[in-house]
């Protein structure tokens, strides 16, 4: 889930976990198209990006209008918090999916229309 103030600063994404009616707070400046589940639906691999929060969300990202220094992969597990950084670069990650087994994360990078991998 992800919600701004009404002027659409200061994006928030959580988590919502339905079976004990809980909420996590994803302290992170992305988007829920920029993140995928893994298969234990405790772990979320997500695209942040680079920049200050300074900006209408998600409009402002639909627009292009946001000066990102690049995005950087990582990964949250939601039970303890601790985030891992996967790679960084100057990318703009969407569709994000896992494989099967979840050993390769594949992204479009909407900069350059290529289909990227990411060994897990």
């Amino acid at each position: 889930m992800s919600e701004t103030e009404e002027d659409g600063f200061d994006l928030k994404l959580r988590s919502i976990n339905l079976e004990k009616n809980t909420q996590s707070a994803i302290n992170e400046f992305t988007l829920p198209e920029k993140c995928v589940w893994s298969q234990d639906d405790r772990t979320l691999i997500c695209s942040i990006i680079k920049t200050s929060n300074d900006y209408i969300m998600p409009d402002d990202y639909y627009k292009r209008k946001i000066k990102s220094s690049g995005e950087e992969i990582i990964r949250i597990n939601l039970d303890t918090g601790q985030k891992q950084k996967m790679i960084a670069g100057v990318f703009d990650a969407a569709n994000m999916f896992l494989a099967p087994d979840e050993s390769y994360l594949f992204f479009i990078n909407k900069i350059d229309g290529r289909l990227y991998r990411l060994t897990l």
